[in-house]
């Protein structure tokens, strides 16, 4: 139980640094152009 638990948060915590990078990228690409 612990367990599953714990792997959530961590699956939660990738998704949200994932999501900070790609719109990083997204406005890089805007200033780009």
């Amino acid at each position: 139980m612990n367990y599953k638990k714990r792997v959530v948060k961590n699956n939660q915590m990738t998704n949200k640094t994932k999501n900070k990078f790609t719109t990083h990228n997204k406005n890089k690409k805007y200033e780009q152009e």
